[in-house]
């Protein structure tokens, strides 16, 4: 990890963590990692039909839309038929998509918590952030709908708290709480550690180092720009950008 007042980035596995005595060992599996990702109106049909299949289920042949999947069809797993009639159709639909219950609207109940959530109270505690929800900002007369814009729950009647705003998105995942306050950016902060620690690993490690701070800093670049692009814009409306439906 590299540190410094107020952030904090987790490397990727480089070579030169493992060492020299365990280089004969099966290396350690990574955290478990699980994401769910809701399209509220479904997607094109077919979109998830791959060309060929084998006998036992295997994914020979991927179609156009999963082409970019091709390289982990081996460890993709296709259901099908998954249907609940408890929460079938509108608000009730999104509210119980990860609940597997029933939805109520005068008890503001979604049956239970979500699948997402449980998970999380089990293989959380090893990660530094348990649960990351990330929503899209509603639109429109039902944009206050908390069933219609809510799919992780904590309880039955406790929906997760969800973030809209790309900027705090980033900043829970890099940055630490300090008291002091910097417009600097994340990598420019550990800039200095980053390359403290190229200089003592291999080639291979420090080109994966550079490949890997270059792609959070193109995502730094990205939130500065949509943010300024909002300032020209709002006319006096709060600061800042949030995701919106397309």
């Amino acid at each position: 990890v590299l540190r410094a007042v107020g952030a904090a980035v987790a490397l990727p596995w480089l070579e030169a963590m493992q060492p020299l005595s365990a280089l004969a060992v099966t290396p350690k599996r990574p955290k478990l990692r699980v994401g769910y990702l809701y399209f509220p109106n479904g997607v094109a049909k077919g979109g998830w039909e791959p060309e060929k299949v084998g006998g036992d289920g295997e994914l020979l042949k991927l179609n156009k839309w999963m082409k970019d999947l091709e390289p982990f069809k081996e460890d993709i797993l296709i259901a099908r038929n998954i249907w609940t009639p408890r929460g079938n159709g509108h608000g009730a639909g999104t509210a119980t998509w990860l609940t597997g219950g029933s939805y109520s609207g005068s008890r503001v109940s979604a049956g239970g918590a979500s699948v997402d959530q449980i998970i999380a109270r089990q293989v959380g505690k090893d990660t530094m952030l348990p649960s990351l929800d990330m929503s899209m900002k509603g639109e429109g007369y039902f944009s206050n709908s908390l069933p219609r814009n809510t799919i992780s729950w904590v309880g039955e009647k406790l929906p997760a708290t969800r973030d809209t705003n790309p900027r705090t998105i980033y900043d829970r995942m890099f940055r630490k709480a300090s008291d002091g306050v910097t417009d600097k950016g994340v990598i420019d902060l550990v800039n200095g550690q980053a390359k403290s620690l190229k200089r003592r690993v291999g080639r291979i490690d420090q080109q994966k180092i550079d490949e890997y701070l270059e792609s959070l800093r193109a995502v730094e670049r990205r939130m500065e720009f949509a943010e300024k692009q909002a300032d020209k814009s709002a006319l006096g409306q709060v600061k800042g950008v949030e995701f919106k439906r397309p």
